[in-house]
């Protein structure tokens, strides 16, 4: 009798480490350091939360080309408006005279009618009076249609500024929205692998870097100057001197050499020289995640600085497993 209970009791023993082991076979997850995991959901959400970034970036782009355009159609409308007006007086004589006077007797007419010098200068050029208020009044209508143009094109530059504004707000309540879920994966941690993650994420912090390897003077310059910028938070769209971005700070360190970029990190993975990984440079741009929404500036020693996340800002970290390629712009 006895020994039919133990038998029954290391059946069921057995039962429950076979559940067990199955389980833990069927959900590699819950063998996995909870700090590894968590660092997996953050570069995956950082990929995210970078890509929503980069089309904000360029969404910002297009409403400031917008703007200028809409700024500069405001004084090309009030310089039309001004020439129409010049011409209207004249304009309004010849009408009231063609509906006054018969055909063949409007160049009498007008010869002795006061009007303007500029029109009686204008007299010994043309064929016949009637040419001339002929091709008056085509001017006319000419300025009155390019000003209905102008008119045409600054309506739709309001249009695409405001369907700019719309789209920013949708891209950065996306954006923020990665950042929340972000916070809730490191607050789930506990405070011990908290503290690891962030001494992680600052490890190559606390001391200044050193460019290694003989760039030019300003790819030397460039990274210089974005090496003060470390510590500076990042923002949306930032261009500084306070907060920046990822592309925002690569195009500022290469302006202060005068070299110009392009805004977004997507476009600057376009410009300069390939460069493999093997041969980089300090002041190299480094890009990152396919297709291309980060990027970084070179130091040296398998070490960037780049405006990281909102969590972060600008730090010197090493290079990432999301890094795709290099190019050399000084």
């Amino acid at each position: 009798m006895r020994i039919g209970k133990i038998r029954r009791l290391a059946l069921a023993v057995s039962s429950a480490l076979a559940v067990l082991l199955s389980t833990l076979i069927a959900s590699p997850a819950a063998l996995a350091n909870p700090l590894d995991d968590a660092i997996r959901q953050l570069d995956k959400l950082e990929a995210e939360r970078s890509a929503i970034e980069q089309k904000y970036i360029a969404s910002k782009q297009r409403w400031q080309e917008a703007k200028d355009e809409y700024q500069q159609l405001e004084i090309d409308i009030a310089e039309q408006q001004a020439e129409i007006d010049e011409l209207t007086p004249a304009v309004v004589w010849i009408l009231t005279m063609k509906r006054q006077t018969s055909a063949g007797s409007l160049s009498v007419d007008f010869l002795f009618s006061e009007q303007p010098d500029d029109f009686l200068a204008k007299l010994s050029t043309a064929s016949s009076v009637s040419t001339l208020l002929d091709e008056r009044l085509a001017l006319y209508a000419s300025e009155q249609a390019r000003l209905e143009e102008l008119e045409a094109d600054y309506d739709k530059a309001l249009a695409v500024m405001e369907a700019e504004v719309k789209e920013q707000r949708k891209l950065l309540t996306a954006a923020k929205a990665k950042e929340a879920a972000a916070q809730q994966v490191v607050v789930r941690l506990s405070a011990e692998h908290q503290a690891a993650l962030l001494a992680s994420q600052l490890a190559n912090n606390n001391d200044q870097p050193v460019a290694v390897g003989k760039a030019s003077p300003k790819a030397q310059a460039a990274l210089a100057w974005a090496l003060k910028q470390k510590g500076k938070p990042y923002c949306y769209g930032g261009t500084g001197p306070s907060c920046y971005d990822c592309s925002g700070l690569a195009m500022m360190a290469y302006r202060q050499v005068g070299i110009s970029l392009p805004r977004t990190a997507d476009i600057q993975a376009k410009v300069g020289k390939l460069i493999k990984r093997s041969d980089l440079l300090p002041g190299d741009l480094l890009f990152f995640y396919t297709p291309v929404h980060h990027v970084a500036i070179y130091i040296g020693n398998g070490l960037m600085i780049h405006a990281s996340s909102p969590s972060t800002g600008i730090i010197v970290a090493t290079i990432s497993k999301s890094y795709v390629w290099a190019r050399r712009v000084a």
